[in-house]
């Protein structure tokens, strides 16, 4: 009996040693699988993230190849838009397939599935003041050793304006005061004794006679037939007219500054040349700048360029950036004009320190008015002598740039070109070549220095860019083109046991 009792609970027992290891190999074997799933998950979530990576820059490749070949920077072609779902989930499930190649590939042991792909562009070339076309160009000009050379000469021009900026503003009121001088004297001298007729018949005749040697007689005339048409020496000029229509630009132009016919017979039209440019304003950082300024040099035609860059809608396109006109004609007459006038404020300015040529024009202004017997209107007139002798100067200064040659922001008497032998006329055709200073393209890059409005040069870019674009691309916009994307995706992995299905969602920004 002890006996049969005794094997009944060694049975007993044994069944709780069996039921105790069925139910530990359960809850290991769960445990194994349960971390078999977890290990199945985190090598999705990994797998996912390393395909939402090659997905982003899968699209990121679909930037506008013309936009890229011709200039450099890197945005999105607007061709794309709309396409860009179906292309990152194409490149998902072929990132989650499996190949003959690899048994062991995701697709086979992680079952990766995508659920939605949703794709939202940001950043046009036109956004926050141009903030991402800035970008790709700094970046791109970064390690462009011509921006130093340009820096350097830019620098050192903006240096010695700067150092002008007094005279400039001292002359400016020296000339009004000769001005309020002027008036008052005349109306004094209204009251005065009229003069013996026969004294003043024969200073009337010698008047006239001094009038032939007059250069303001010369330059009138070049005045009213047409500076562009002196400076170019007849040249072919280009006719070609842009589209208004879709500019980024929205075809913004520049003021333009009519040169008049009578522009030295009075002295307040003489002063107004000396309010066209605030030399205070002059751009002293040009840091962050001169980027943009190398890249135009670089990729933007003239009308004087050396190396001409073919297949450009425009042929005067730094002319463009300068005037925002939409003929190329229009746009060189302001850029000739502007010239003009800058070189006028420093070849006057050199004009009225030398002493040959102000001995030349008091005399000619004696002669001329000295028989009225008002000073202040002798002393006027001999300034507006030699505002027509700078001028004359600064015509030939323009012939020569265009020519091809330099023209120092500053003159000396080698540098003077403007021959004024008595007879009044422009003998000189400007022919001395100086080895210093700017040439044509760098009085541009000058002038673009000068600009306040720093947006609408981006902008101007981009409309050159735009018309150039559209000769292969017609239809091409630069307002949809842009600098990246938002990605969000949801995938879903399917687990080995139990098949429960754990949704795996990313979010994620791509840019150039």
């Amino acid at each position: 009996m002890k006996k049969k009792h005794s094997d009944r609970l060694i049975w007993k027992k044994d069944g709780y040693v069996t039921l105790f290891a069925c139910l530990l190999f359960l809850v290991m074997t769960g445990a194994i699988f349960l971390c078999l799933d977890g290990i199945v998950i985190h090598q999705g979530e990994g797998k996912s993230k390393m395909a939402e990576i090659g997905a982003g820059e899968h699209l990121l490749a679909n930037y506008n190849v013309p936009l890229a070949k011709r200039y450099h920077v890197y945005f999105l072609d607007p061709q794309m838009e709309g396409k860009l779902e179906s292309r990152a989930k194409t490149y998902y499930k072929e990132s989650f397939s499996p190949t003959s190649s690899a048994f062991l590939r995701t697709g086979f042991l992680l079952k990766l599935a995508v659920k939605n792909v949703e794709v939202t562009g940001f950043g046009t070339m036109q956004e926050q003041n141009c903030l991402y076309f800035r970008h790709q160009i700094r970046e791109y000009m970064k390690y462009d050793s011509s921006k130093e050379i340009l820096a350097n000469i830019i620098d050192q021009a903006t240096k010695q304006m700067n150092q002008q900026n007094q005279e400039i503003r001292d002359m400016k009121q020296l000339i009004g005061q000769k001005e309020e001088s002027i008036s008052k004297e005349q109306n004094d001298s209204s009251s005065q004794t009229p003069p013996n007729l026969a004294e003043e018949k024969g200073q009337k005749e010698t008047a006239l006679s001094a009038q032939k040697q007059d250069p303001r007689k010369e330059i009138h005339k070049i005045i009213k037939n047409g500076v562009l048409e002196f400076v170019t020496d007849g040249e072919v000029i280009s006719d070609q007219k842009m589209i208004p229509d879709h500019l980024p630009s929205g075809s913004q132009k520049e003021k333009n500054k009519t040169i008049s016919g009578n522009l030295f017979s009075s002295l307040s039209s003489m002063k107004e040349l000396f309010h066209e440019f605030q030399w205070e304003k002059r751009a002293n950082n040009l840091s962050d700048e001169i980027f943009t300024y190398a890249y135009i040099r670089k990729y933007f035609n003239s009308y004087k360029k050396e190396e001409n860059i073919e297949d450009t809608f425009m042929d005067y396109e730094m002319e463009y950036l300068l005037g925002g006109r939409l003929s190329d004609k229009e746009n060189l007459e302001y850029t000739v004009n502007r010239l003009i006038l800058t070189r006028f404020a420093f070849d006057f300015l050199y004009a009225a320190k030398d002493p040959e040529l102000n001995s030349k024009a008091l005399s000619l202004a004696v002669t001329l008015v000295g028989a009225t017997g008002i000073t202040p209107l002798v002393e006027g007139v001999k300034y507006m002598i030699l505002g027509a002798v700078s001028f004359g100067e600064a015509l030939l200064d323009v012939r020569n740039l265009i020519e091809g040659r330099k023209v120092p922001l500053l003159k000396t008497k080698s540098d003077w070109n403007f021959s004024w032998n008595g007879t009044g006329g422009l003998d000189s055709h400007g022919k001395n070549e100086s080895k210093k200073g700017l040439s044509y393209e760098e009085y541009l890059i000058l002038l673009l220095t000068l600009r306040t409005n720093r947006n609408l040069l981006y902008l101007r870019m981009e409309d050159l860019m735009q018309v150039n674009i559209m000769q292969e691309q017609p239809g091409f916009l630069i307002e949809n083109c842009r600098f990246g994307f938002s990605m969000k995706t949801q995938l879903q992995i399917q687990t080995w046991f139990g098949h429960g299905i754990y949704p795996i969602d990313h979010e994620r920004t791509f840019s150039y």
